[in-house]
């Protein structure tokens, strides 16, 4: 992924600080808080304060880059956001508060037709489920 031309299509400046937390935010393989982009962006650039990674955040939401999921145990993670990913939902294992990503068409329409019954255009929506994998399934 080309962060420059995600960063220059919304018409942010780029800081060397504001690519390396968007970077450390698209290379993640999990949805980071902002306490874990700042360890992963500190070992880069020991200039880095937690700060800045909040004011980034903040940005790079406001822009649409970044999505924020505020789950149940109150801390604030995050993913990116763009053209390439797919609308997707979470399922949160309670046991490991992993996030497990999934894509359903069935909850789409659900959502469409839900939204057409009562006469409404859905602008955003969340939806997320909370488990624990059934027993001989771990």
């Amino acid at each position: 992924m080309d962060i420059k031309k995600l960063i220059n299509r919304k018409d942010i400046k780029i800081t060397p600080c504001r690519k390396l937390i968007l970077e450390v935010i698209a290379s993640s393989k999990d949805h980071p808080s902002a306490e874990e982009i700042y360890r992963r962006a500190k070992f880069f650039d020991k200039k880095v304060s937690l700060a800045t990674v909040y004011r980034t955040l903040i940005l790079l939401q406001s822009h649409g880059l970044l999505g924020k999921l505020e789950l149940q145990d109150n801390k604030a993670r995050y993913e990116l956001i763009n053209d390439q990913i797919p609308h997707h939902y979470h399922l949160v294992d309670i046991t490991n508060n992993n996030i497990i990503e999934f894509e359903s068409l069935e909850l789409d329409k659900i959502t469409e037709y839900i939204a057409e019954e009562l006469g409404y255009e859905i602008t955003d929506h969340r939806f997320e489920l909370y488990g624990r994998p059934k027993s001989g399934k771990r």
